[in-house]
């Protein structure tokens, strides 16, 4: 009987380190498991966050080129402002000077 229970001690403490050995293998490779997918996450996040800031470029470059149009079209509008101002008042000496000479 003292050596069947020391066969079955034996063969206990075997099961145990063979369970402490599949233990430590499931937790290792749950471990690399983990660290893939925080690799996987992190690579998307980079990969979204470069996306974002070419866009962010992108939008920088088109609204800096639509700065340059408005402030082109702000001085256009003003040449013409000025140009139909001189018009205008070059119309308007014409009219007095012609009336002047009606009322001779």
């Amino acid at each position: 009987k003292c050596l069947t229970l020391e066969t079955n001690n034996v063969n206990l403490v075997q099961s145990r380190e063979i369970l402490e050995q599949e233990l430590e293998a499931c937790q290792k490779k749950s471990v690399l498991e983990l660290e893939s997918t925080i690799s996987e996450l992190e690579k998307e996040h980079n990969d979204k966050l470069n996306a974002l800031i070419k866009q962010r470029d992108q939008v920088k470059r088109e609204n800096a080129a639509l700065t340059v149009d408005v402030r082109q079209l702000q001085r256009q509008l003003t040449k013409v402002q000025e140009k139909t101002e001189r018009d205008e008042r070059a119309q308007l000496a014409y009219l007095e000077d012609k009336l002047k000479r009606k009322e001779k």
